[in-house]
């Protein structure tokens, strides 16, 4: 259900939609930042993660950011450290993919 949040949502518009909307957020950031401690200490590499959740990650990054701002102001000044550390590597891979790619369908172009 998460996947149908907006982008930027609150605890109390998580609490609005239902009661155990906020549940399933700590879950699934929960599961995020376990994975983030997984890829930084190299138990799990960043291509494998990359490649089966990445995107997942990016997405609910945005939907939950400012629910993990009010977290750390509220709560936990840590919450979600690991999951915002791994969401970033995986916005750096993107990034770099990305120029990459344009790259060489430039150099594609230029050879025709």
């Amino acid at each position: 259900e998460l996947q149908y949040l907006p982008d930027g949502v609150t605890s109390e518009e998580l609490k609005l939609k239902s009661p155990e909307m906020e549940n399933y957020a700590y879950l699934v950031s929960g599961f995020f930042e376990s994975t983030g401690v997984l890829v930084s200490r190299q138990i799990i590499s960043l291509d494998v993660v990359d490649d089966l959740i990445g995107g997942v990650i990016l997405v609910t990054w945005k939907k939950l950011e400012l629910w993990i701002q009010e977290w750390r102001s509220d709560k936990n000044p840590q919450a979600g450290e690991w999951f915002e550390w791994l969401k970033n590597k995986i916005e750096t891979r993107s990034n770099l993919s990305q120029k990459i790619s344009v790259q060489a369908k430039s150099l594609d172009t230029e050879k025709d």
